[in-house]
């Protein structure tokens, strides 16, 4: 539920498309749990302005509501798989 509401509010139909074609196709090609790459992601991101704010669960998903900025966070999520598959062999 959170990354539906992550991924729909207030973003180009574009970039949802590219975010959730980018899901799908990593399940075939690298892992089925990319989504936790995505939180992973998110969580690095702005790991500085949740600790300096003392955000608790609730703030941290107002805060990824108000996101705009998908495709960059989409980037790194691929970094982090393909950092995990590099691992594998």
């Amino acid at each position: 539920m959170f990354y539906l509401g992550l991924l729909g509010s207030e973003l180009v139909y574009e970039d949802v498309f590219s975010v959730w074609e980018t899901i799908w196709a990593a399940k075939h090609i690298a892992s089925s749990h990319f989504v936790l790459f995505i939180a992973l992601a998110l969580v690095e991101s702005y790991r500085d302005i949740i600790l300096s704010n003392s955000m608790d669960f609730t703030d941290i998903i107002k805060f990824f509501n108000g996101l705009y900025q998908i495709l960059c966070l989409l980037l790194l999520s691929s970094c982090h798989i393909f950092s995990v598959m590099a691992l594998k062999f």
